[in-house]
């Protein structure tokens, strides 16, 4: 049988990678995908290299499940001021973060810290200030396809 080979394996390989990373169910399912593949012999490096994650955080994935179980592996509150947005509204932000800001009617190329602001101040009626925003659009990956959404998401980031 002949390899299937995807045209554009980078730019769907960056997307599939932001869509895991989209909401916790969705990294909690990564997680468990990494332990099952170590607990199979696979090492925390090979699978690391398969899911586009850091060999420490495959260990910490590794041990956590090994003293707390699954439960160790869902997401947990790690300080920090509450959000003023809600999960559903982050999750929501994400996927339009992952688009060009064209398709939400703004004739900017690109998201930057202070047309996030206005987006979430305009849909969400939430004053957020220019840095915070621009912590939320985090730094932009150049493409070599201007079009491609996957060049104006976020890039992975740690779950």
């Amino acid at each position: 049988m002949r390899r299937l080979q995807p045209s554009g394996a980078s730019a769907l390989r960056a997307a599939l990678a932001a869509a895991l990373r989209l909401s916790e169910h969705s990294r909690y399912l990564l997680r468990l995908h990494a332990v099952l593949l170590v607990s199979v012999g696979r090492s925390c490096y090979e699978v690391a290299a398969w899911l586009g994650a850091d060999p420490r955080s495959v260990e910490r994935w590794v041990h956590a499940f090994q003293t707390s179980d699954i439960a160790g592996l869902h997401d947990h509150h790690h300080g920090g001021r509450k959000s003023r947005l809600t999960h559903q509204q982050l999750d929501e932000l994400a996927m339009v973060l992952c688009q060009a800001p064209q398709v939400q009617g703004y004739d900017r190329p690109h998201w930057s810290g202070k047309l996030v602001a206005r987006h979430i101040r305009l849909r969400y009626r939430v004053e957020l200030s220019q840095r915070q925003c621009q912590r939320l659009v985090g730094p932009r990956k150049v493409d070599s396809d201007p079009s491609s959404t996957a060049a104006l998401c976020r890039s992975p980031s740690e779950p």
